[in-house]
């Protein structure tokens, strides 16, 4: 019997070592000496799959390691399809920009997410219904409050960070207290504004509810409390957006004047709604300070 004159493995030598005639115990042991190391070590890992083994071993390892698909922008990457029902798109790389994007479809709808270059997405339908943004903002994008399921509260705020003068009457939107209501429908609004005069006190200060930028309301009503040089209040819900005045106000910013004003609109149509505010009476010289701390918030609420 003709001795096998290779490592363990399917080689040219072990191949041209086969004898013209060859007996059972002979294919026994090619068998066992050669063939059962049943060679994938000549084998190319690629995209995550590994090779172990050489030809100093007798048997090779396959394993699965982080996997990398050559996939260009626009092909899909992975795709499972149960037997008669429609093809489920596991992995999909959408964007040229190089932005991986990782979508399970169905239908050709995207139905659970996409990782884009800043921002994690959740749809159904196609339809963006939560984002992660990439601060870890949570955007949502319709969940107004229920009467009968709690749920994630959303909506939109805007604050004031630093203190800014109003020396005439003119009411002016303040950028920094101006919402963009992207969707129509009912919100909770409430406003806070403290403010002060540097010497007299008689410029006074006034301000409207949401009454500047491009959103149009349908039902409006609110109201509002107070402190001048005193307490004051509104004596009925107000049902427009028109501006109230505070006529003499405080000349202390360590104890300002303030207005809280609560209540809720009606988004007809989507636009921005912001503050407006100035002075009652033009002073010139001796303006009325907003301070850095005034807010607004727009609780959806349907």
């Amino acid at each position: 019997m003709t001795a096998l004159i290779s490592k363990p493995g399917i080689t040219s030598a072990s191949t041209l070592s086969i004898p013209k005639s060859w007996d059972m115990t002979w294919f026994r042991n090619f068998i066992q000496n050669q063939l059962k190391g049943a060679d994938v070590r000549n084998a190319i890992g690629a995209n995550g799959i590994k090779i172990t083994g050489n030809i100093a071993s007798p048997y090779a390892t396959i394993g699965l390691g982080p996997i990398t698909l050559p996939v260009t922008a626009g092909q899909t990457g992975i795709t499972v399809s149960a037997a008669g029902a429609t093809a489920f798109t596991v992995m999909e790389w959408l964007n040229a920009n190089g932005s991986g994007d990782i979508d399970i479809t169905a239908a050709g709808n995207t139905e659970i997410g996409t990782l884009g270059a800043n921002s994690l997405i959740f749809f159904t339908n196609n339809i963006t219904r939560l984002q992660i943004g990439a601060t870890g903002l949570l955007i949502a994008s319709s969940s107004p409050l229920s009467p009968s399921t709690t749920q994630l509260l959303t909506g939109l705020a805007a604050v004031k960070t630093s203190s800014t003068t109003a020396s005439n009457n003119t009411l002016t939107t303040d950028a920094a207290l101006t919402l963009t209501f992207n969707e129509l429908g009912w919100y909770q609004i409430e406003i806070w504004l403290p403010f002060f005069e540097g010497t007299l006190g008689t410029g006074g200060f006034q301000a409207d509810f949401l009454n500047g930028g491009t959103s149009s309301y349908g039902t409006v009503n609110w109201s509002y409390s107070g402190f001048g040089t005193a307490a004051i209040a509104s004596t009925a819900a107000q049902v427009t957006s028109g501006a109230i005045s505070v006529s003499t106000v405080s000349t202390n910013s360590a104890a300002p004047s303030w207005l809280l004003m609560k209540g809720i609109i009606q988004v007809i149509v989507a636009g921005t709604g912001g503050v407006r505010w100035a002075q009652v009476v033009t002073t010139g010289a001796d303006p009325t300070t907003l301070m850095a701390g005034a807010y607004v918030i727009a609780t959806k609420m349907k």
